[in-house]
């Protein structure tokens, strides 16, 4: 399978519903064709100025402001990973690069004990930070990626997490990092962010490559 690529420093997990605000012409016309024919585009995550073999893929769901300049708002969904096999180098119509890709598939093995290990873990992180706890039945299965943007992971370790296929290594992933948190201001910022940020468009730069 191939798609274009849209390459940000950023990791979006399966599922996760993203806004994005789209300014630079090539990829305004990725998305404009991808609403045209119901085509899927890729984001590997940009890290240390290299592009990520693991990727998610994004339907766009709708448009939700036009500017005058060309700049949209756009609704998308993650809809699987994908891992990259070769990459054409902006040889395409859009000018962007276009990735040979391979489905990513997922493990889901998680166990109720593990899980409600977990949200304890991050519940009492939360209350040492002042954070609204969490209700068990109210996560979205997987947990680890639901959990994931707000525990004040790095990208690299964001990236580290989706990467590992089986959900119980990503539960344990999560509990060793919790277990190595102190709960200082710096963290709770973090949270508090990741958290503030959700449902925003996101303005995001893609890297020049």
């Amino acid at each position: 399978m191939r798609i274009p690529l849209f390459p940000l420093r950023l990791v979006v997990f399966p599922d996760e519903k993203l806004n994005l605000h789209i300014f630079d012409p090539k990829y305004l016309s990725m998305v404009e064709d991808c609403i045209r024919s119901g085509n899927t585009f890729g984001i590997p995550a940009f890290i240390d100025e290299s592009m990520m073999r693991v990727g998610t893929e994004m339907k766009v769901l709708e448009i939700v402001n036009e500017y005058d300049s060309g700049e949209r708002d756009i609704k998308t969904i993650a809809v699987g990973l994908f891992e990259i096999d070769s990459i054409k180098d902006k040889a395409t119509k859009f000018n962007c690069d276009v990735g040979q890709i391979n489905p990513y598939f997922l493990i889901n093995d998680q166990d109720d004990f593990e899980v409600h290990k977990l949200v304890e873990k991050v519940n009492i992180l939360f209350r040492s930070l002042e954070v609204k706890e969490l209700n068990v039945s109210e996560i979205l299965k997987p947990v680890s990626f639901s959990l994931g943007h707000v525990l004040g992971l790095s990208l690299k370790q964001e990236y580290d997490l989706i990467c590992l296929k089986k959900e119980s290594e990503r539960i344990g992933y999560l509990i060793e990092y919790i277990n190595g948190i102190m709960p200082e201001e710096k963290v709770r910022e973090i949270i508090m962010r990741k958290i503030n940020m959700n449902g925003h468009f996101k303005n995001v730069i893609p890297p020049r490559l």
